[in-house]
């Protein structure tokens, strides 16, 4: 094996040309996948399929089908009671059937709902808005109807009267784009200075979730790209120091993207983050093999021999760095849900993909250039040399004091820190708070009881089962606990319909608003329902053999501790109120949250124990000692810690972007810890004299690491002008991690392996440098 990896080297350096053509067609089949990447943002497809949650929802889009909704809500600071914001309800509701995909009877506004009376020939159903109020009279009666109504006061009109609300429902396999745009474009036209207009609904969540990643990646990854050339600049300062490094990390991106597309990982809001991740990852392997190259130049090589004297040097740790990080990547795939894991993967593909660029590419550019030697401010460099060197004889010097009080340290931070981190994820909370779907969302929370759902599912056991009496009067039993607790708006179900006209048979009086208790007078209030309203106010309700019904609970909050609450209590509530015969089942959008973070909980508890597993059994087996191991996850160790306990201090949550920073910090950052390491062992084994060899390792592979976090930094701080808070909690997150494993390497580092390091260190210097060939050798 090691034979085959000298052969490849050698090829690389005396066949240039000939890996530069292979490497170009490599790129441009890869290159061809970027056509095949698609946007998906479904966030049912992020659970496995045998979810109950997952099940429950797709038995209730079977049931009553899957439809997205539009809601477009207007308000009047003054009052919606007025001819001017009546008609234009009125033109809206009627302009938004045209609109493509929208299902033309399924739209639901002042205009469009019926408010039932009782007539000798049977039930009347007349629109609020038959005719727009012209009088004062007309005017107050309207506004008395709307109060008498419970299904339209303070549901589709605020109880203050100054927000209105229209919805509209549209078919199964809409074209998201197209009624996005069609509906603020219809909204546009009748903007004023008098008039908010808010528009929401999971129809335009959608495209807004598509149009923000299209966003993002038109602005984090040249963003990532200009930063990253400054520290290229910075670092290297000649123009091939530049270059070479910068082209790694272009062809890096699309490899990795190609390859994303010709597998046909989705991109999603998380993986969205990998164009920039990738200017960081590639950027750091490149600014190693260059300072490497420049090392060889100053020592008088010529360029191939530079070139292949900087790739011995160099490669072993690099391909053991790119390989942990690889692994480091790959343990998302503990995560159960779908994004996270696509992400470990496709990270993955792309840690190797710069692996194999920086080996491979840039020796062979080198071997090709006259060889320059590097720029480098001395001055700069001194100083530099002799802060690095005053901290590594300080940590040495105090080395029980270092280690005794970063142990109290961490173990303070665990405490209040950890204590404080919570969990939970929002849909919602993807987007900055000034975000106008954000706006709109809470716009209709705070006006119309609520913006986020439950739904429950009853099923009777045979047909015409929920025109029970019995069944309905414990439906409206459970609706009425469901309204009794706290952060419920209101619940809506077929229930509520059969109530209302009942007491629209009697007069309206309130006594009789209840479920009769014959089922041939509930059979009879449905048909009348159903031949003087649309048929679509019926089929969101009960199913066509009724023997289905849902009832849709409206929720005020958007903690999910209070959506984990509130569903425990309705559980057992359900447990007591249905009858055995009964099949119960909890869907929507916030059951749908909370199975997702109960899978990001568990698996970022397996995920970091399988990144700390992985770390200590590579670099054990690179090392061959446990010691080697357990130095290796130290740093990063202390890093995850820090991480972890800020997120609890700041009140960040650990939910879907949150949930990767350690895996990828774990993998990035263990970079510094082998690089570290595999430099000090060669000093050691050099003057046998462990202070001299730390200030010598600091010196080189101390300033790389100082570099390469600069770099790092530098790429994941573009994350912040992300429109998605998760993606910027990553981005500066992430920063943290690399910057806390750096100074745990530089600082706390030298204390540790001065404790416990001697068994590495004294380990037969044949026997250090084999194994480190041979790792790699198994690798490759």
């Amino acid at each position: 094996m090691r034979t085959v990896i000298n052969r490849i080297f050698e090829f690389v350096t005396n066949r240039p040309i000939k890996t530069l053509v292979l490497l170009l067609l490599v790129t441009l089949f890869l290159g061809g996948g970027l056509s095949q990447l698609k946007i998906d943002n479904n966030q049912e497809s992020e659970l496995p399929k045998d979810n109950e949650i997952v099940a429950t929802n797709e038995r209730l889009d079977d049931v009553f089908g899957e439809k997205g909704i539009i809601l477009i809500g207007i308000k009047n600071p003054d009052s919606i009671y007025n001819q001017k914001t009546l008609i234009l309800i009125d033109e809206i509701s009627e302009a938004i059937k045209s609109i493509p995909f929208v299902i033309s009877d399924e739209v639901t506004s002042l205009s469009t709902f019926q408010n039932l009376t009782a007539r000798e020939w049977g039930l009347e159903r007349d629109p609020f808005l038959k005719q727009i109020p012209n009088s004062k009279e007309a005017m107050r009666q309207l506004k008395e109807d709307v109060i008498q109504n419970d299904e339209v006061y303070g549901r589709l009109v605020s109880k203050d009267g100054t927000f209105v609300a229209i919805s509209a429902y549209v078919e199964e396999g809409y074209n998201q784009t197209q009624v996005t745009n069609a509906v603020f474009d219809l909204v546009s036209k009748y903007q004023n200075n008098d008039l908010e207009f808010f528009v929401a609904g999971d129809a335009i969540q959608a495209q807004e979730i598509d149009s923000g990643i299209q966003k993002d990646t038109g602005i984090l990854l040249p963003s990532a790209l200009a930063l990253i050339l400054i520290c290229f600049l910075l670092a290297l300062r000649t123009m091939r120091g530049v270059i070479l490094p910068f082209s790694v990390v272009v062809l890096s991106i699309i490899w990795t993207m190609g390859a994303m597309g010709w597998l046909g990982l989705a991109v999603t809001v998380v993986s969205s983050a990998l164009p920039a991740l990738m200017v960081a990852v590639a950027s750091s392997y490149g600014i190693h093999v260059m300072i490497q190259y420049y090392e060889q130049v100053n020592k008088g090589k010529s360029k191939k021999q530079a070139s292949a004297e900087a790739i011995k040097n160099i490669s072993p740790a690099i391909i053991l760095t790119g390989a942990t990080s690889a692994l480091g990547a790959l343990t998302l795939i503990v995560f159960k849900v779908t994004s996270i894991q696509e992400f470990g993967l496709a990270t993955a593909i792309g840690v190797l993909s710069a692996t194999v660029l920086s080996i491979v590419f840039i020796p062979a550019w080198l071997s090709i250039l006259k060889p320059t030697a590097g720029n480098r401010f001395n001055k700069i460099d001194r100083k530099l040399d002799s802060l690095l060197s005053s901290i590594t004889t300080f940590s040495l010097k105090h080395r029980h004091l270092m280690v005794g009080t970063t142990i109290i340290a961490l173990s303070a931070s665990v405490i209040f820190g950890l204590s404080q981190l919570k969990y939970g994820q929002d849909f919602i909370e993807y987007f900055e708070p000034e975000h106008r779907l954000r706006i709109a969302f809470e716009e209709f929370n705070n006006q119309l009881g609520g913006a986020r759902y439950m739904d429950v599912m009853i099923e009777a056991p045979t047909e015409d089962g929920m025109q029970s009496p019995l069944y309905l009067k414990q439906v409206a039993q459970f609706q009425d606990y469901a309204e009794s607790l706290e952060h419920v708006g209101y619940s809506l179900s077929f229930a509520d319909v059969i109530k209302r006209i009942n007491s629209a048979m009697h007069e309206n009086k309130q006594s009789y608003e209840r479920i009769p208790d014959d089922e041939s007078t509930i059979a009879q209030y449905q048909l009348l329902y159903s031949m003087s309203g649309n048929p679509g106010d019926q089929s969101n309700l009960i199913d066509y053999p009724n023997q289905r019904l849902k009832i849709r609970i409206m929720l005020t909050t958007s903690e999910q501790e209070d959506h984990k609450a509130l569903y425990k209590q309705l559980k057992q509530q359900a447990d007591k109120t249905f009858d055995s015969a009964l099949t119960v089942d909890f869907g929507g959008d916030v059951m749908f949250w909370l199975a997702q973070i109960q899978y990001i909980v568990e698996g970022k508890v397996w995920n970091i124990i399988a990144s700390v597993i992985v770390v200590f059994l590579f670099c054990s087996f690179i090392f061959k000692s446990g010691v080697g191991g357990i130095l290796s996850i130290i740093p990063l160790s202390i890093a995850t810690l820090i991480t972890l306990s800020m997120m609890g201090f700041l009140g960040i949550r650990l939910d879907v972007g949150t949930a990767i920073v350690t895996a990828i910090g774990v993998g990035i950052g263990v970079d510094f810890t082998i690089h570290y390491l595999k430099r000090l062992l060669q000093e050691y084994r050099a003057s046998k004299e462990l202070s001299h060899s730390m200030i010598i390792t600091s010196q080189t592979a101390g300033k790389a690491v100082l570099y390469d976090t600069i770099s790092n930094v530098a790429g994941f701080s573009v994350f912040i002008l992300s429109g998605f808070q998760p993606l910027q909690f990553f981005g500066w997150l992430i920063s943290l991690m690399m910057i806390s494993s750096a100074l745990a390497t530089l600082i706390i580092f030298p204390s540790v392996i001065s404790l416990i390091g001697k068994p590495l260190l004294n380990k037969q210097e044949t026997n250090i440098e084999v194994n480190t060939d041979n790792a790699c050798e198994s690798i490759n």
